[in-house]
């Protein structure tokens, strides 16, 4: 199946389009293993809600999302604020390891961008390292979504983070593979960010929130470029590492995460019809 596969609609038609946040969409309509698929407006990914315009705040509204999975860290979740719509705010679920490998902060990204020989396969091997580190450092934020998603009432979520596409991607996929989804379709979602955000538009816009950035060179330019972009091996090394220690994907995710037999079918349960 490649990348075409997965149409780029947000799940939920135009009302999941938001302005201030290219990445914003839903997760529905995702077909399982089991001939089910993701129900309509409970599961939704982004990137950060700080540039929101007055028009997504309305749409964000209507879809009634409970519960918010910032991935980011204190620090730049104090940078960039979320936006939020007036009224009753959703419960904050967050992590406590300062947002994840270094790789997928803007704020590293930055600082290593000086190094005369950071180049782009440099920058490239950096970013797959954080996949790698992926299935230990969100072990427990899954176990936490997998906990509020399948016991109890499964409030509407939204997974996100900076840009959506590395720390989103991964907790994204684990949700997807969790719920029976194939292997194919929640790669495709994955690159999805890719279009959504291509890398050019994102090194960009990453680059310039920081104060007094310096101009930067070819080098720099390739190097940021590579690490802006969405590639498979990235989402797929993470997966082999989680396979390799465990046994499988499946495993990981009921010894490392939580999800027995038990809760696994409470979750999809809630999260899948048909």
């Amino acid at each position: 199946m490649s990348s075409t596969t997965v149409a780029d609609h947000g799940g939920t038609g135009p009302l999941a389009r938001l302005q201030g946040a290219p990445n914003f969409r839903s997760l529905c309509g995702y077909r399982a293993a089991d001939g089910r698929s993701v129900r309509r407006g409970v599961l939704f990914r982004s990137d950060a809600l700080s540039d929101l315009s007055a028009a997504d705040l309305e749409r964000l509204r209507a879809l009634d999302i409970r519960l918010v999975c910032d991935l980011r860290s204190t620090r730049e979740r104090m940078a960039r604020p979320n936006r939020w719509p007036a009224g009753p705010a959703p419960a904050l679920l967050t992590t406590s390891d300062g947002g994840g490998p270094a790789a997928v902060k803007a704020a590293a990204w930055r600082a290593r961008l000086g190094e005369a020989d950071f180049d782009a396969a440099t920058a490239r091997r950096w970013l797959r390292d954080a996949y790698l580190a992926m299935p230990a450092v969100y072990a427990g934020l899954l176990a936490a979504l997998f906990a509020r998603l399948a016991d109890g009432r499964a409030p509407n979520v939204l997974v996100h983070c900076a840009a959506g596409k590395d720390r989103t991607g991964f907790v994204c996929a684990m949700l997807l593979l969790a719920l029976g989804v194939p292997w194919e379709t929640v790669l495709d979602d994955y690159l999805l960010s890719g279009r959504r955000q291509p890398a050019e538009a994102l090194a960009r816009k990453l680059w310039c929130a920081g104060q007094g950035v310096p101009p930067l060179d070819a080098r720099a330019c390739a190097a940021l470029r590579a690490i802006a972009g969405v590639e498979a091996e990235y989402l797929t090394a993470a997966c082999e590492c989680a396979a390799r220690r465990f046994g499988s994907v499946a495993r990981y995710l009921e010894a490392a995460c939580g999800l027995d037999p038990a809760r696994c079918e409470r979750l999809r349960t809630r999260l899948l019809t048909g």
